[in-house]
């Protein structure tokens, strides 16, 4: 394992929020978070987007900021500047096969998001035309988190706000259309689109978002993904059953043009 490296490390979107605004624990208690993040399969011929995977976790600011002052020290202490689930962890199948460090790193982080997420969230979208990506499959896992979001602070009394990790598809300008054309309101409070680099809980995310994106590319339930399903803290699928959406498709057709 690499030696620790100690970096200055500049506070997440939220936090700066909660230092300018001079949040205490009272004024904060009735506001529920989602961070969401994407990955994709692509055809290996053409490379266009042939199935996305939207992944992330709801909870409370309280659990939002344990979160980011764990995987910070996390961070520290594997020697990392940022999380990426594709750099560390990319052949997560082979899991088992890992030297102990190895695991161990993947096991501190997937830990920490466990620990804190109360609620999470898993959809997958085919996609038809790759000119169409966008409504075909943001769109819905968009409106999806949203939806999910709005039962988690019905069901806990609190009002939402939801974070997407920036992509060359989600940016704050097209995500700002879809969210004035949806015309969303009832408890949802407000967005943002940022980028994962200083956002521990974006870097969170990805691990259900990487997880999801397997497990309907070729039916494989990672480790990671194993870990978060067996909290038994409550998870939004969509489809609502996975494994008879991936069986119900073609024989072999998910390995014969998706790449890892």
């Amino acid at each position: 394992m690499n030696a620790p490296l100690r970096i200055a490390r500049e506070l997440s979107g939220l936090e700066k929020m909660a230092l300018l605004g001079g949040w205490k624990p009272g004024t904060v208690v009735l506001i529920m978070w989602g961070y969401f993040d994407e990955s994709g399969e692509h055809d290996t011929a053409s490379g266009n987007l042939r199935r996305l995977a939207m992944g992330g976790f709801y909870a409370p600011w309280s659990a939002i900021k344990a979160l980011c002052v764990e995987w910070r020290e996390a961070l520290d202490v594997e020697g990392l500047g940022d999380f990426h689930m594709k750099e560390i962890a990319s052949d997560e199948h082979n899991y088992m096969s890992w030297p102990p460090e190895r695991r161990q790193r993947l096991d501190r982080f997937v830990g920490i998001l466990c620990k804190h997420a109360t609620h999470f969230g898993a959809f997958s979208y085919p996609v038809q035309d790759p000119d169409h990506a966008f409504v075909q499959a943001y769109k819905p896992g968009l409106s999806r988190a949203l939806i999910h979001l709005e039962g988690v602070c019905i069901e806990s009394g609190q009002r939402g706000n939801i974070v997407f990790a920036q992509t060359e598809q989600i940016s704050n300008e097209l995500i700002g259309r879809y969210f004035d054309g949806a015309n969303w309101d009832g408890s949802f409070d407000g967005f943002a689109v940022r980028k994962s680099r200083n956002e521990p809980a974006l870097q969170a995310a990805e691990i259900v978002a990487r997880g999801m994106k397997r497990f309907m590319q070729d039916g494989g339930i990672t480790y990671s993904f194993s870990r978060i399903r067996s909290t038994l803290k409550p998870i939004m699928f969509w489809p609502q059953d996975p494994t008879a959406a991936l069986s119900a498709e073609p024989s072999g057709m998910r390995k014969q043009h998706c790449k890892a």
